[in-house]
């Protein structure tokens, strides 16, 4: 999944987790792969939607906190990986 350290409360919240991202990785991939769609343009609009999410869910302090949390993260951020042809998503 990720580099980062992320606890959580049981081990079904983090298979959800995972599955929540597999699921979004497969997406991403068949837009960057199948539909030949620009990488920065769907990067803006992931990037977006996650913002907008945060946004409308989180208290403006707690939105503020975890906006400060993605930018001091940026020397942690790995290169994009796609899926090979043989990875379902489920």
């Amino acid at each position: 999944m990720t580099d980062y350290e992320i606890e959580f409360e049981s081990d079904d919240d983090e298979e959800k987790v995972k599955a929540v991202y597999s699921a979004v990785h497969g997406f991403s991939n068949a837009l960057l792969v199948k539909m030949n769609a620009d990488p920065l343009e769907v990067a803006a609009v992931l990037a977006s939607n996650a913002l907008s999410i945060y946004k409308s869910t989180l208290p403006p302090k707690d939105f503020e906190a975890i906006v400060d949390a993605i930018s001091a993260s940026r020397d942690s951020v790995r290169a994009y990986e796609p899926m090979h042809s043989s990875e379902t998503v489920h």
